[in-house]
């Protein structure tokens, strides 16, 4: 499968809803400082950056529990990404997940479907 790849205007989209994600989310919105950057697309990859998490948060969700918290998250995102790849008409495509929290990343590739609603 192929990886994605998007126009600046559907980056720009992307991000948007990306960061509709992050508000509409109770926990990830109390505890972040920043809507727009925790979550979004960079490149060729969607970043998430967990620094930008409080502390607190880090501590009761995500310590010791790094690969679990990112499965999780990516069983909410992978939906949203896949609903904008089909309102955008994309084809399915491989998309690359980099989660950096403290000095580690994890990267995973997700097979996304796209096409038309």
């Amino acid at each position: 499968m192929e990886k994605l790849k998007l126009t600046e205007e559907q980056e720009d989209n992307l991000n948007k809803s990306l960061c509709g994600f992050v508000r509409g989310n109770k926990y990830l919105r109390s505890y972040t400082t920043d809507y727009a950057t925790i979550i979004r697309w960079k490149g060729e990859v969607i970043l998430v950056n967990l620094n930008l998490l409080t502390e607190e948060y880090q501590k009761k969700f995500i310590d010791g529990n790094i690969k679990g918290y990112t499965n999780g998250l990516l069983g909410k995102l992978v939906p949203r990404v896949s609903t904008f790849m089909m309102m955008n008409s994309l084809a399915p495509a491989e998309v690359a997940f980099h989660f950096q929290i403290a000095g580690i990343q994890l990267i995973k590739y997700i097979d996304v479907e796209g096409n038309k609603l």
